[in-house]
């Protein structure tokens, strides 16, 4: 899945045709422990004959193997590894791929939310754990129970301004601005002021005040306590603003590692067309007071022209339940400036879990954004 959403990346970044060094093309992976169903599906063959484990196992069960295969594909020679922070890892990945180009250690860089593919084992450990869902996906619902998996995998292309100016290459997006923080525990507990902290971190380094954010794409990770806590924090932050809340997660799974790369991706396909999508689950909202999008799309968007700004996917308090809750961050997409394309494939559907993408009026005139086919989905039941 990671070698096919770089491919696409990487021909809708037209890096085929106007090349860029390889030696100045990073690629950052977000995750870890990506391959538990790979792990499954080799034991069989191991108890039956530990000498006909394949001898590649050893290289494939590491998670840098995503790095390497796609390097191998794309003949990149740079910086190149994985990072992880639960379910934050697509975040904590667009932040380092961002600082490998601001730094100039790369003109480009491949942000790849790979594809988390559970073993039987982690899967149940989530269920038992009561993080997991056995019905629907339900963010901000007062019948919510838990996340259900989604497989997915995406991936953006970051560029320079120069380095894209010189390919003559257009751009969807521009990171504005980010955030991120431990919470000193290894455990999922959420807090209002950390979340609330790291939110407003994020928009003090996109210099931009809550008034200009018009939608919040939360982290939802359908828990109990979670999605009180995050309303609870987003209203803090936001107060008389009330911008709109949504989760990717009801309408595709807890992509879990890939999680906030494809919510980017969710994002920048809401903010071109102008429209929030549904949130299907959501019947009987938690909060009276906050600005929830429900079972229904809301183009309330729309033109696109007047979107500048876009809080993007922020697993600000990573995986609510089920998961190490130590991580929390926060992205800011913007339209202008930094370049930003990208590549979404979705291999599986359920509902999930997340904190943090937003949309943001600002009223300027912006430029054509060219989000033609940015994101294609195959879904499975």
């Amino acid at each position: 899945a990671a070698v096919v959403v770089a491919l696409e990346g990487w021909e809708r970044a037209a890096l085929h045709r106007r090349a860029v060094a390889s030696d100045r093309v990073g690629i950052v992976v977000a995750g870890h422990n990506l391959g538990g169903r790979y792990a499954d599906d080799v034991q069989p063959r191991y108890e039956t004959s530990p000498v006909h484990l394949p001898a590649r196992y050893a290289l494939h069960f590491l998670d840098t193997d995503h790095v390497g295969t796609v390097s191998e594909v794309l003949g990149v020679t740079s910086e190149g590894y994985t990072v992880g922070g639960a379910s934050a890892s697509g975040n904590v990945a667009i932040i380092n791929g961002v600082r490998l180009v601001t730094s100039g250690a790369v003109d480009v860089c491949l942000v790849l939310g790979a594809l988390t593919d559970l073993s039987g084992m982690e899967r149940q450990s989530f269920y038992n754990l009561g993080a997991m869902a056995t019905t629907t996906c339900r963010p901000f619902d007062v019948d919510r129970e838990g996340f259900v998996p989604g497989q997915a995998a995406a991936c953006l292309v970051l560029e320079s301004p120069e380095s894209a100016a010189e390919r003559g290459v257009p751009a969807l997006g521009h990171i504005a601005g980010y955030a991120q923080r431990l919470d000193a525990t290894r455990l999922a507990e959420p807090s209002v002021a950390a979340e609330a902290t790291v939110m407003a971190a994020a928009l003090r380094h996109a210099r931009l005040t809550p008034d200009r954010v018009g939608y919040v794409n939360t982290h939802g990770t359908v828990s109990r306590i979670g999605d009180e806590t995050e309303v609870r924090a987003i209203r803090e932050v936001f107060g008389a603003a009330r911008p709109w809340l949504n989760s990717t997660k009801g309408l595709v799974g807890h992509c879990l590692c890939a999680a906030g790369v494809v919510e980017a991706v969710a994002t920048l396909v809401q903010l071109r067309h102008g429209f929030l999508h549904a949130n299907a689950g959501l019947t009987r909202p938690l909060d009276d007071t906050s600005r929830f999008v429900g079972p229904a799309e809301e183009p309330g968007l729309h033109p696109p022209a007047r979107l500048r700004h876009c809080l993007a996917e922020a697993g600000r308090h990573v995986l609510r339940l089920g998961a190490p809750g130590h991580f929390r961050e926060q992205t800011i997409l913007s339209q202008e400036g930094f370049r930003l394309r990208t590549a979404d494939r979705t291999f599986g559907q359920v509902g999930g879990e997340r904190r943090g993408i937003g949309v943001v009026p600002a009223g300027e005139k912006v430029g054509e954004l060219g989000l033609d086919r940015i994101a294609r989905h195959r879904v499975h039941d």
